[in-house]
């Protein structure tokens, strides 16, 4: 590798820091991870040089993309010897970790710990490496300080060391905290109020409060009584002007054209539950018998136990194929495979704008939203992308009807246009773009 030229070193001393903090990060394969990754590897066009501070993932690699991209970029990495959102053992990069499902008195019992934990269990950690991550934390000497949640201790952990360094703060919630429908963990009602103080506290101390929907911004905005210019939306991105065509992959598995494959890009789990997509599929077996009797749906990782069972009793368990999760560098290869793409999560998040939405967004296969996001059915509409329905109430007919329309016009409807689908969302949902949104928020608080 040839050294860097004066230019870059004379700009990388102008370069403002930001302190990251993201406890998931590249190369844990969660979606939490994601977002942090595609906003640091683009900051330093803008003027901002990252240091991320995560928690080490363990036996988990980064892919030669991944190296690629994070090459100049200073990462302090927590060694946790307790971490339950990875497995015990991991020996290759071919499989994403399943999360582990709760059995037995010992997992029992973490579990009872998680449920009366304020905020969440992470904090244990976090208090207990302060001292390191302070030290750490003043060798950066950072402008200002960024933190992302869940978990929402990385929050807690932002708040304090801004006030203790005297560095502004921006918030980043990628989904809503304590004012969800359903909380991304069971909660006892202690503290459910413990994380309401917590949340206040530390939205009252942020300069700048980011969502990844309008919809979240403004429960939050009327909740907290909060100034519209405290807050800002930054959706999730399109990361396609960060996996150019040399670094994809294909997946070794095919879908048999003989059957209509819907693909959910993730898997069936609390928060995203399979009520949804059997409720459709009864609604299409009404609709077409013919079409429902060929359909199969295509997801990522074996669902949770609870989820499992409700396919084995349902009578479309036939209908459902669970493949082994995939790498990054697979994904455009798989959403390629399939005839239509499946949007949903739980009933009661309908204000979350789930992360696969934007990776749909760029494949340009026709997408059907079971949710009632305004956000959604406006960008699919915008992009002629895909189908959400109007009515609550008729939904899933509406998606049934929906389907069988585009089976009989694939190539395109008033709602789908496979020629228009990603190319202009490509541009404006671009992480570049997310990234110069931060850093024009980060430049403000900076004033």
């Amino acid at each position: 590798m040839p050294p860097p030229t004066r230019q870059y070193l004379d700009d990388r001393l102008k370069m403002k820091t930001v302190l990251m903090i993201a406890p998931y990060f590249i190369p844990r394969r969660r979606v939490g991870a994601l977002r942090p990754f595609k906003f640091a590897v683009h900051l330093e066009n803008f003027g901002f040089k990252p240091v991320v501070l995560t928690i080490d993932s363990g036996s988990d690699r980064c892919s030669a993309r991944e190296e690629e991209l994070l090459k100049k970029i200073e990462v302090i990495e927590l060694r946790s010897v307790i971490d339950r959102t990875q497995p015990e053992k991991r020996s290759s990069m071919e499989k994403a970790p399943e999360p582990r499902h709760s059995s037995g008195l010992g997992n029992r019992f973490l579990n009872w710990i998680d449920r009366h934990t304020p905020v969440d269990t992470w904090i244990y950690f976090f208090r207990f490496r302060y001292r390191y991550i302070l030290k750490r934390a003043r060798e950066v000497n950072p402008d200002l300080i960024w933190a992302t949640g869940d978990p929402w201790s990385s929050l807690w952990l932002g708040e304090k060391l801004s006030r203790v360094l005297n560095k502004p703060l921006i918030t980043d919630f990628r989904d809503p905290w304590t004012l969800s429908g359903v909380n991304l963990r069971k909660r006892s009602p202690l503290s459910v109020r413990a994380d309401r103080r917590v949340e206040e506290r530390i939205i009252a101390n942020s300069g700048k409060v980011v969502f990844t929907s309008a919809y979240t911004g403004k429960i939050y905005r009327d909740h907290y009584s909060l100034p519209e210019q405290k807050c800002e939306v930054i959706y999730n991105s399109i990361d396609s002007d960060l996996l150019p065509d040399k670094w994809e992959m294909k997946w070794e598995s095919s879908l048999d054209p003989a059957f209509f494959n819907i693909l959910f890009f993730g898997r069936f789990r609390r928060l995203s539950p399979v009520s949804p997509a059997i409720s459709y599929l009864e609604k299409l077996e009404r609709v077409s018998p013919e079409l429902a009797a060929v359909v199969r749906l295509h997801s990522f990782g074996l669902p949770d136990q609870d989820q499992r069972q409700e396919v084995l009793n349902s009578r479309y368990r036939d209908h459902f194929v669970f493949h082994k999760p995939v790498l990054p560098e697979m994904k455009r290869d798989v959403l390629q495979k399939a005839d239509l793409l499946l949007l949903t999560t739980h009933p009661e998040r309908d204000g979350v704008i789930p992360a696969k939405f934007w990776d749909y967004l760029d494949s340009g296969k026709p997408i059907l939203s079971l949710l009632h996001h305004p956000e959604v059915h406006q960008i699919l509409s915008d992009h002629h992308a895909g189908y959400q329905p109007v009515e609550k109430r008729t939904g899933y007919d509406d998606a049934a009807k929906w389907t069988c329309r585009l089976v009989q016009n694939p190539e395109g409807s008033e709602e789908y246009t496979s020629r228009l689908s990603s190319g202009s969302a490509q541009q404006i949902y671009s992480s570049l773009n997310a990234a110069r949104k931060l850093a024009t928020l980060f430049n403000e608080l900076l004033k």
